[in-house]
């Protein structure tokens, strides 16, 4: 495909993109191949490269290839790979089990399974469905033979909403399953965007194994910004879609979790904020 245009938009990242191609495919790509295929993405499918690779691939591994432009936590999940945080990481058995969920009222519902080793975050396990009653995963909890520690739920866990014939709130229905462990609300940031920030902070203490925690690792990897088609660019908000609630699940654990001994895991801005108050009192 070629087009003879003067008024296309080429940026040094396109061409750095047709570079990579001509490398690969050992070719040449002249200026109205370049023309097309630039013109192409922006008008037909919103400058989504993904939308490009899938209808219109340079090369054959591009079908099949997935963006992490947009994604959250790309550079945090290629650091634990890199530093093999991600691997052989099994259950530890008597240390309590922590979890944190996601629960959507018509989406689904997300949990990882963590244990505090140590210094270390150790996420074991991953499960997930869509439109299954709370007693679904009670189930395969209790089959785990886990000793829990602390289940933690979004904000909304305490509001009321019609569940049969009773008006009740996820909290509630879920601590009437003997299943043991402390039931907690996690507080409602007020920018989802701190949350975000806060995931990829303590994204560095954690590892996770990588068999039970298959599933819920692929969603954070495809969680991304909303894709604003009027201005060609990604927003600042998250793209609700199905890998929110994993990603929504394991931000409870960064808003939410206190170590062992119920001591806060601070994170660097907590501790220049005790700084501060430490040298003010001396000050004073």
């Amino acid at each position: 495909y070629r087009m003879e245009s003067t008024n296309v938009v080429m940026t040094d990242k396109d061409r750095e993109y047709f570079s990579q191609v001509e490398a690969a495919m050992s070719c040449e790509l002249d200026a109205q191949q370049r023309n097309w295929y630039v013109a192409t993405r922006d008008s037909d499918f919103s400058g989504d490269p993904e939308k490009m690779w899938q209808e219109y691939p340079s090369t054959p591994k591009e079908a099949f290839q997935q963006s992490t432009e947009g994604t959250y936590y790309a550079v945090q999940l290629a650091a634990a790979r890199k530093t093999q945080r991600i691997g052989l990481f099994p259950h530890v058995a008597m240390e309590p089990v922590n979890t944190y969920w996601d629960i959507g009222n018509s989406y689904g519902t997300a949990i990882w399974f963590h244990q505090r080793i140590g210094a270390e975050n150790r996420f074991i396990r991953f499960i997930e469905g869509w439109g299954e009653p709370y007693s679904f995963f009670i189930n395969q909890m209790q089959a785990m033979g886990f000793v829990w520690g602390t289940h933690y739920l979004p904000h909304d866990g305490d509001h009321k909403r019609q569940q049969g014939d009773t008006i009740q709130s996820p909290i509630e229905m879920l601590q009437k399953f003997s299943i043991g462990g402390k039931w907690v609300i996690v507080p409602r940031v007020e920018d989802i965007n701190h949350g975000i920030q806060s995931v990829r902070e303590a994204f560095g203490q954690c590892t996770f194994d990588e068999a039970g925690c298959k599933d819920g690792l692929a969603h954070v990897s495809q969680y991304k910004k909303e894709w604003n088609q009027r201005l060609g660019c990604w927003s600042n908000t998250p793209r609700h879609d199905i890998h929110s609630e994993a990603a929504d699940a394991i931000r409870q654990f960064a808003q939410g979790y206190k170590g062992k001994g119920d001591a806060r895991v601070e994170s660097w801005r907590d501790r220049l904020k005790k700084a501060g108050r430490k040298k003010t009192a001396m000050s004073a």
